[in-house]
């Protein structure tokens, strides 16, 4: 088994833009509405279904953080649809993602995304559950 270790990079947009989109607040359009009580950050990012009539959906996870260091024993993706995470509790959290075609550990990337970002992974990128 290839060991290697990963050090992962703040989450910026600049470079995440490989691989989907970081959402944040930070340089959003921003629309009052509600009569002026509520600001929405518009259109952060969009969902991509569009293949084989594809439909979205909204779905809330709730995961158990790993133990450190962690290791990365599997990787997933999506090829019909794009896939949004975002935390709910204002913790940083670990981005680790692989644009080639078959994830291998000299391909992975790491982030550390603030607990007030979120991604979207693009369709077909390999990301670590």
């Amino acid at each position: 088994m290839n060991v290697v270790d990963l050090s992962p990079v703040p989450l910026t947009r600049d470079n995440f833009s490989g691989f989907g989109d970081v959402l944040e607040v930070k340089g959003a359009e921003r629309i009052l509405i509600n009569e002026g009580t509520t600001e929405r950050f518009h259109a952060l990012s969009r969902l991509d279904v569009s293949d084989q009539q594809g439909e979205g959906a909204l779905s809330i996870f709730r995961a158990t953080a790993r133990p450190s260091p962690i290791k990365i024993a599997m990787m997933e993706r999506h090829p019909l649809a794009s896939q949004a995470f975002f935390p709910l509790a204002n913790k940083r959290w670990l981005v680790v993602v692989c644009a080639a075609q078959t994830p291998a550990p000299g391909n992975l990337k790491a982030f550390w995304a603030r607990g007030d970002q979120g991604v979207q992974y693009a369709k077909n990128i390999w990301h670590h559950p």
